[in-house]
């Protein structure tokens, strides 16, 4: 191990760089080293060229970027040819196949890597009470890092690491201190404490273990220094006072009950959206009877829709196509209803391919992947040596490549729906790539003459102009559109019954109408409710624990885990906007956090995709009332009362900007790709003909 890390040398762990043989090689420019960043923390695994784009630029790609992809993958498989041929030993290798690149290099050579090693190794210690190796190891870690992670590089992927392997770092120093404190060795913490402090001051976690480091190597008016630093820096640049945790400590320094006291876990406000979730307790109480769906949930009140499901699949074992559309808002069902579906016997008599986005997006890698075929067989490296540089920005050229491409994915699914037929479901459609959104409109076309199934499911509020186009497409092949609309109140109840297993209470029932019939956040509710305890059950009824305040819903769990997944800027951008809502353009919003536009809609994209925020002809919305409440709730009272001051200033300082006619303001800068402005104004619902 310790010969490989001699011989070469990746450093991820402050500025990017690669020494071999004591010899530093030059990486090139900054994105040229994003490339390398990515690569070298992925060392022996593929990364598509999707996957790099993604990476490096995010949804800010240029319409060249597949040329800047080739460019940058050439100019470091050249700077690594040219390290000297008589160095001996293992060397670093930048190969290509299976459409994308792969660097091989042994992980040991990787200092991230190394670190990652190191902490897990300290885990396993922790699990074997090993406290010794477990702060070696932990030691070892922290002796890698020399400043911050991928410092300059551009793009999502280094800005996530970042905050990621930053994280990691401080936690690793937090559980380094917890042990050593719990050792007697308090005196041997505070220097490397007070500079993390230095480093971090809003990081409560940290102060806390320096004021008790201090305290018990009797220094407590060094300890009551460092608590004031931290409460004075904290009311004046965020408007809050200390966590508890934090005020415990200043308490127990005060009364001198610190000395073995244990080191308690306060909350961390150097992150104010990532608070320690306590366990979530699931509800044990079930109903005998009913559709019990993936994850112990329930299907109320879809029967007209799963009929038509049924239908369409019964008609495919007799050889016949057809596509169905389902659409409908997030949590209202979609998903669910196919799976109660595909539970039945009879869909086990054909092959079902189900694809999603899980958030990111679908790309045709994705599609061909679930189909084990592989659209871009060329590959983008041959394809762009192929063609003579005069082409390569000829859009005729190009077109004609990928509609070749698309004629192998098309092959493949052609002879897969041989035999018994096949049931391709394309969930969360309306995050498709238009290549994506091409690729299906042929393949609703084969339904025609084909024994295939093609289900899609989509957002609603969320569909682009190709979406429109596709479902346009869908009715106009004689397929099924399926709205799934909220449960009725009958059916609300029926819900809540066969999840508690009892029968639900007026009072209840007045709490879960927050969900507005909305299955999932119903789920979450009680969920959140038996998680505080404030379920109260009496015989056969269940209902609300006694003082329960009827007028206050926990916020959802999954909101909550998702706000804490965000980074610092963009939850502060969706604090913003909930404290605005409902009506507050970007430009606003982009006034509001002292951003440009262009920024904005990089955080915007990123809350998107976590089912934060929609965006529609009206701009951007949450996606259910109890997500805005959950967001304001995750806030500080401070924090969202100066908001709202903030907002009212702004708003009675200047009229809300001039819009196009027919344009929403979030519409009008997302472009073509999310804007449903220009509906059905890029083509014919008719797909277009593949090259002969």
């Amino acid at each position: 191990m310790d010969a490989d890390r001699e011989l070469c040398e990746i450093t991820l762990l402050r500025a990017v760089s690669l020494r071999y043989a004591g010899a530093k090689v030059d990486l090139g420019a900054p994105r040229q080293q994003a490339v390398f960043a990515l690569l070298a923390l992925r060392a022996g695994a593929i990364v598509t060229g999707h996957e790099i784009i993604r990476a490096v630029w995010g949804d800010a790609a240029p319409a060249s970027v597949q040329n800047s992809v080739y460019t940058y993958v050439s100019g470091l498989r050249r700077a690594l040819n040219a390290i000297p041929a008589h160095v001996s030993g293992p060397r670093v290798r930048l190969e290509s196949g299976s459409g994308g690149y792969v660097l091989r290099v042994a992980a040991e050579a990787v200092d991230a890597l190394m670190f990652e090693r190191l902490i897990e190794r300290a885990r396993q210690a922790r699990r074997a009470h090993d406290r010794n190796l477990e702060i070696s190891s932990i030691d070892s870690a922290l002796q890698l890092w020399l400043g911050e992670p991928l410092v300059g590089l551009p793009g999502p992927f280094a800005e996530t690491q970042r905050e990621r392997l930053t994280e990691l770092r401080f936690a690793a120093l937090e559980r380094k201190a917890e042990l050593m404190l719990a050792s007697g060795r308090h005196r041997e913490l505070i220097a490397e404490l007070s500079e993390a402090v230095t480093e971090h001051p809003y990081r409560e976690s940290l102060v806390c273990l320096l004021m008790m480091a201090l305290f018990r190597a009797e220094r407590t008016a060094d300890a009551l220094a460092a608590y004031r630093r931290t409460r004075d820096l904290l009311q004046a640049d965020l408007g809050i006072d200390p966590g508890p945790g934090l005020q415990e400590i200043h308490r127990q320094v005060l009364t001198g009950e610190a000395v073995g006291a244990p080191v308690p876990e306060p909350v961390d406000r150097a992150q104010p959206g990532h608070p320690k979730q306590p366990p979530v307790s699931r509800m044990i109480m079930k109903a005998p009877s009913g559709t019990e769906i993936r994850g112990g949930r329930h299907l109320v009140g879809r029967g007209s829709d799963l009929t038509r499901l049924e239908r369409a699949h019964d008609a495919l074992l007799r050889g016949h196509g057809g596509v169905l559309w389902i659409q409908g808002e997030a949590g209202v069902g979609k998903t669910a209803l196919l799976d109660a579906a595909s539970a039945a016997p009879s869909w086990e008599r054909s092959r079902i391919v189900r694809l999603s986005s899980d958030g990111q997006g679908i790309t045709m890698h994705d599609l061909a992947r679930c189909l084990h075929a592989d659209p871009y067989a060329h590959g983008e490296r041959d394809w762009d040596e192929a063609v003579p540089e005069s082409q390569r920005l000829v859009s005729g050229a190009k077109l004609a490549h990928r509609l070749t491409d698309m004629h192998a994915l098309l092959d493949e699914i052609d002879k897969t729906c041989l035999g018994d037929g096949l049931t391709l479901a394309v969930d969360d459609v309306h995050r498709a790539d238009p290549d994506v959104l091409t690729a299906l409109r042929y393949t609703a076309e084969l339904t025609q003459r084909r024994p295939l199934l093609l289900v899609l499911i989509a957002r609603t509020s969320e569909m682009s102009p190709d979406a429109f186009n596709l479902r346009a497409l869908v009715e106009v092949l004689g397929g099924s559109v399926v709205a799934v609309p909220p449960l009725r109140d009958d059916e609300v109840k029926d819900l809540v019954g066969r999840v508690t297993g009892r029968q639900p209470t007026a009072a209840l029932l007045g709490v879960i109408e927050r969900a507005e019939g909305n299955p999932a956040y119903i789920h979450e509710i009680i969920e959140s409710l038996a998680t505080s305890r404030s379920l109260a059950v009496e015989g056969d009824a269940v209902g609300l624990a006694l003082g329960v305040r009827t007028d206050v819903v926990p916020p959802p769990v999954s909101v909550l885990r998702r706000l804490a997944g965000l980074s610092p800027a963009a939850r502060a951008m969706v604090r913003v906007a909930a404290t605005a809502a409902p009506d507050l353009t970007i430009r606003q919003l982009a006034d509001l956090l002292d951003r440009s536009v262009p920024s904005l809609l990089t955080l915007i994209d990123e809350v998107v995709d976590a089912s934060l925020l929609t965006i529609s002809a009206s701009g951007l919305a949450f996606p259910h009332p109890l997500v805005t409440e959950a967001v304001i709730a995750d806030m500080p009272c401070a924090i969202h009362d100066a908001l709202r001051r903030q907002v009212a200033e702004m708003r009675s300082a200047s009229p809300s900007p001039r819009r196009l006619p027919g344009q929403s303001d979030g519409a009008r800068r997302l472009g073509a790709r999310r804007s449903p402005v220009r509906l059905l104004s890029r083509g014919s619902t008719k797909a277009p003909a593949l090259p002969a």
